[in-house]
């Protein structure tokens, strides 16, 4: 079966050779040269300013219906943006491949293949061939020069432009990634259209299928809504009217370069001629405030399929993701920034819950997980966690249940329909390359691709996190959630764990959320191997009537798994997690090697910082106490990088090397971020009643396991540095230039005897 439409022919050769008999196949296709490299969108914005001033928007001013006025405003800027743009076609004879290369080197380049090919017909001719070797040498090394001083000027052009430099700089290191357009999804058996329209149809009923499997699954309780829970809400949440300045606020908070809706109203003229606009605007939003109504231009999505892994030709292997109409994220952005204000007011999105939130990162979600494995297991206890896997979390949220959970917060009246207008009546169209699907109406989820999203998404699962389980915890970061269980013995422990686990499956039931169970994994904790449980855990994702009868799946044990960007492992000593690190880091010698003849000093300084540095700080409180002997690879990576970076000789000092590039060792940043952390994270209260020597309680560590985590370094290390140079009550830029300058006058042997 030929997946073509060409002309074929097939046969199969009757051969007595070999008992398989060869499959023959020939194709007739003609290849099709595209000579063009595509179309741009040129915009004369000289006719643009003038048609901008001479608009007339009274029929916008006079308008008392939101959706009346939002059409007349789009179609106005619509088209004189239209009437304004010209399309260009791009042949390829007007690409200009390296910008460096001149007539003269041209002809250099082909006066030595010339050479070469004539050095090859006449083998044995030596003054040929040491002709051909010096004019190869002398032009090679003219074209590598050349290059590079055309790359410094433009590194020197960029300037403070931080797009421009680093658009630069991923060209000379050709790192730069190519725009993937997802053709494979086109059928060849059916028409782009019917291609585009199967992909949407795809795309619109993931959350349906899985929410319709859950409804008619045999637990009990995935048949019904979930049962009503009160809320303690002291108020209502209102909706107040927005000014100009606000407006302008959002309006620059848009980046220039972002992707365009369907309306074609992109983000670059909008900050453009945003004093222009913004007065209109003004007007549109708080009519949509106070009528609580959203209008539907705001509510159509262009989807672009982005490949994540497996066969691409399959729609299950691609992230849809969703490009709103830019008006649409300014009035998200609005309402966003009032619904966060009053969820963390009241307190209502519980402390469990570490995604979408301000001054909460990545790093409080890991550490929390980390340091309560490292307290249990310092207190004698067996601990086991549970890495929840939930399936196209984000559009499987049903709209009733969300809107439900909103009114029992305070969300009521005006405010509720506007919600209840944002969230119903949303279509979408898929677009891959220059096909576009026709709409489709989305009846499940939250807009993937939208500010306000992730926002109800943490109101529609905060419930689950303030879940009380026995001896078990919660922590989630968005719909990456664990369930970590502790208790006095594996066998213990196995109970405990498998009951916390229903209840959480069971809400994830009764909320219409699919929990994947071949990806959820678990993984039990110790110190040491000798600690590990002798026979084997079993928990499994029950979803039947008869316990004893049971069939249902178990959950798959793991030794090491990623969370959070960090692999944890099951001695929590993560050699693994570092291993990756070195790995990664290695692989930046080629982007510096290649930059380094052409980038000054300061370039190549910001680009270890931003590509290296970056790497090995993320997350650093929670690895940076690891062993010495399983921390030495990495810093024998960044020593290779900086050697690269600087071109300096493999055998050049270490010390010498960390002082001319003015960069701290990994675990002299392991200490810098550890500090800081605990600085930002310590109550301040009166300083008289503080200890220079004792700010933190540094809890009784009792095993050396314990000495090697945030728990117990955390505490200890900021006492330390409070007691060389107090600092507890600085301002945390203070801190971090104190603490920075100390590090640097430390030895290797004198940091790592800091950490004992």
């Amino acid at each position: 079966m030929l997946r073509t439409q060409s002309p074929s022919l097939t046969f199969i050769l009757d051969s007595h050779t070999t008992d398989h008999r060869p499959v023959l196949f020939m194709l007739d296709f003609k290849p099709i040269r595209d000579k063009s490299l595509g179309t741009i969108s040129i915009i004369n914005y000289d006719g643009l300013d003038k048609d901008m001033e001479q608009l007339d928007f009274t029929h916008v001013f006079s308008s008392k219906d939101p959706e009346s006025a939002t059409n007349n405003l789009i179609t106005s800027l619509s088209t004189i943006i239209n009437k304004n743009t010209t399309v260009k076609t791009i042949s390829k004879k007007h690409k200009i491949l390296k910008p460096w290369i001149s007539p003269g080197l041209l002809r250099c380049m082909r006066n030595r293949d010339h050479l070469h090919k004539q050095q090859k017909a006449d083998k044995d001719n030596e003054i040929l061939r040491l002709t051909y070797i010096r004019y190869r040498n002398f032009c090679n090394k003219l074209l590598k020069k050349i290059k590079r001083q055309y790359d410094t000027n433009e590194l020197k052009k960029a300037g403070t432009n931080s797009k421009c430099l680093w658009d630069t700089i991923k060209r000379i290191s050709n790192t730069k990634k190519t725009k993937f357009i997802a053709n494979q999804l086109l059928s060849p058996t059916n028409s782009p259209k019917q291609s585009c329209n199967s992909v949407n149809t795809f795309f619109v009923n993931i959350g349906k299928t899985l929410a319709d499997n859950i409804r008619c699954s045999p637990h009990p309780t995935g048949c019904s809504n979930p049962p009503p829970q009160l809320s303690n809400t002291p108020g209502s949440f209102v909706l107040l009217n927005t000014d100009e300045n606000e407006v302008l606020g959002a309006i620059n908070s848009l980046r220039p370069l972002a992707a365009t809706g369907w309306d074609g109203i992109s983000p670059t003229i909008i900050r453009k001629y945003s004093l222009i606009l913004a007065p209109i605007l003004t007007h549109i939003f708080n009519l949509c405030l106070q009528n609580g109504f959203f209008p539907s231009a705001f509510k159509k999505a262009i989807i672009h399929p982005i490949f994540k892994s497996g066969d691409r030709s399959c729609a299950t292997n691609y992230r849809p993701i969703a490009v709103l109409s830019t008006f649409s994220k300014l009035l998200e952005r609005i309402i966003n920034n009032r619904l966060i204000n009053y969820l963390e007011t009241n307190n209502i999105i519980s402390p469990q819950q570490f995604g979408f939130r301000k001054n909460i990162s990545t790093v409080d979600a890991v550490l929390k997980l980390t340091n309560n494995i490292v307290k249990n297991i310092n207190s004698n206890k067996k601990t086991l966690a549970v890495f929840l896997d939930l399936a196209k979390a984000f559009d499987t949220v049903p709209i009733p249940i969300l809107l439900t959970k909103l009114y029992l917060i305070g969300v009521r009246g005006t405010q509720h329909n506007l919600f209840e207008s944002y969230l119903t009546g949303r279509s979408q169209m898929v677009k891959i390359g220059h096909h576009t699907s026709d709409e489709l109406q989305i009846s499940y989820g939250v807009p993937q691709g939208s500010i306000l999203g992730p926002t109800l998404f943490l109101v529609f699962i905060n419930d689950m996190c303030n879940i009380p389980l026995k001896n078990g915890t919660i922590i989630t970061y968005a719909d990456d959630t664990v369930l970590l269980f502790n208790d006095v013995s594996w066998a213990n422990l196995q109970k405990t764990a498998q009951s916390g686990f229903n209840v959480v499956a069971n809400w994830l039931s009764t909320h219409f959320l699919t929990l994947n169970t071949s990806k959820t994994k678990f993984i039990p904790f110790s110190p040491t191997s000798a600690n590990q449980p002798k026979s084997p855990i079993v928990i499994q994702a029950h979803s039947c009537h008869d316990l004893l009868l049971c069939q249902c799946p178990s959950i798959d044990r793991t030794d090491i798994i990623k969370y959070l960007g960090i692999t944890l492992d099951k001695y929590l000593n993560f050699k693994t997690h570092i291993d990756m690190l070195t790995s990664r880091l290695r692989k930046l010698m080629y982007v510096f090697k290649s930059i380094r003849h052409s980038a000054p000093p300061n370039v190549i300084r910001t680009m270890y910082l931003a590509l290296a540095q970056s790497i090995i700080t993320y997350c650093i409180p929670c690895w940076g106490g690891a062993a010495k002997t399983h921390l030495k690879p990495l810093e024998v990576a960044q020593r290779g990088v900086l050697k690269v970076a600087t071109k300096r000789p493999i055998l050049y000092p270490t010390t010498k090397l960390y002082k001319n590039c003015d960069i701290l060792t990994v675990r002299q940043l392991f200490i810098y971020n550890t500090v800081i952390y605990q600085h930002i994270h310590t109550p301040l209260f009166e300083t008289s009643k503080r200890r220079k020597d004792l700010i933190c309680n540094t809890p009784l560590p009792k095993l050396s396991f314990t000495k090697r985590h945030q728990f117990y370094l955390g505490p200890k290390l900021y006492n330390k540095i409070n007691k060389i140079n107090f600092v507890f009550d600085k301002p945390t830029f203070e801190v971090k230039k104190k603490v920075s300058t100390l590090l640097k006058t430390f030895t290797y042997d004198e940091t790592e005897l800091f950490i004992k």
